[in-house]
């Protein structure tokens, strides 16, 4: 089937352009010129490429082109070819380009963690307090915590019994929140909080001794610093990738919640739990308190539900700072590692009530 477009025919020795008729036969063209003898070019001899309403066909041995236009350009000899090509090069380099990206972030993610570990112990203690002294806001506090000085008081004192005893030490403080769920947690700024609901739900103050020794590990050894600081990092590394550095050095709790999707990593769990273990049986206390402690404050799906509707904001937090994965192995590991003696109280039994029915509601009286 023979085919005929008008073109533009340029020899390739001189800018001269003419108008010619262009012929396409058998996958041959064959151009006819006014005043020159008729041209044949195979499309083996040729290279073309597209151009915006137009196709040029280059000779590759002496240069010339002929310039097709104003056709439909979809019945042009080799564009379905060329656009086949085209289409494999853009595919191949998105692939690329998404394998790149995907290297790029699992490099990043691989790398964060120790590194934003080795910033955090460059940090010290006192510098953390100072620079998260307003990371939980006084209204916060004022809505939400537990606010009986004596119950306070005494989780204080528990709280510095299990510390190592040292003079120098930053301090930390102990804080009861009034909420129903079953929970403790650390936060950058040496502080730990521990609910109404956990003490409610454990059975022993030994076992509150031992889970503010765990919270005390994730403290000391700076896990929740270092955790805010790899969240920061991913933030920075995002705007990195997406161009977009607007909210990448503002420290914003939102930050921590891309971090926390995953939880305080095994490693981290594991370090706090010997941490813990280790200063009850330095005070004279049972490893096995942890143990029996860990389901207790192991956050319930009722719990969670409890958390979001009490302060949506703070979530972010406790996604990072509380959740106690894999438990049973936990607890394993720790009857495995340490003797266990018996257990003992580590308060009166008349401090321990305190603590327990801290903040409890009075009962609804009878309309009777």
């Amino acid at each position: 089937m023979q085919q005929v477009f008008s073109a533009i025919f340029c020899d390739g020795q001189s800018p001269v352009e003419e108008s010619v008729q262009a012929s396409f036969i058998q996958g041959q063209w064959i151009i006819q010129r006014v005043n020159a003898p008729s041209l044949t070019w195979t499309m083996a001899e040729l290279h073309w490429e597209k151009q915006p309403n137009a196709v040029l066909y280059t000779h590759r041995k002496t240069d010339a082109t002929l310039l097709v236009s104003g056709a439909d350009l979809a019945n042009l000899p080799g564009l379905d070819a060329l656009d086949k090509v085209r289409g494999s090069r853009k595919n191949a380099v998105i692939a690329g380009l998404l394998a790149s990206v995907i290297v790029l972030v699992t490099l990043l993610i691989m790398g964060m963690r120790p590194l934003s570990r080795g910033i955090a112990s460059s940090i010290s203690p006192e510098r953390e307090r100072q620079l998260f002294a307003s990371l939980l806001p006084e209204t916060f506090f004022e809505k939400h915590g537990c606010h009986d000085m004596q119950a306070n008081e005494i989780l204080a004192e528990l709280g510095q019994k299990i510390r190592p005893q040292d003079a120098n030490a930053a301090p930390i403080d102990f804080m009861l929140l009034d909420w129903d769920m079953a929970n403790a947690f650390a936060l950058p700024g040496r502080k730990i909080a521990v609910t109404t609901g956990l003490l409610r739900r454990i059975h022993s103050s030994e076992e509150l001794l031992a889970i503010l020794g765990h919270e005390l590990g994730h403290v000391e050894l700076r896990h929740n610093l270092s955790e805010f600081i790899r969240a920061s990092l991913s933030g920075f590394a995002w705007g990195v990738l997406v161009g977009d550095f607007s909210g990448a050095f503002v420290v914003d709790p939102s930050l921590m919640k891309q971090a926390g999707e995953m939880a305080l990593s095994r490693e981290m769990e594991e370090e706090a739990d010997h941490f813990g273990a280790e200063r009850l049986v330095a005070t004279g206390y049972s490893p096995k308190a942890l143990a029996s402690a860990l389901d207790a404050i192991t956050m319930r799906e009722d719990d969670k539900e409890e958390t979001h509707a009490i302060l949506r904001f703070l979530k972010p937090v406790l996604d990072i700072f509380s959740t106690h994965p894999e438990t049973s192995k936990r607890v394993a590991s720790l009857r495995e590692s340490y003797p266990q003696p018996e257990g003992k109280e580590a308060l009166s039994l008349q401090s321990w009530n305190i603590l327990r029915t801290a903040c409890e509601k009075a009962p609804a009286e009878d309309d009777d």
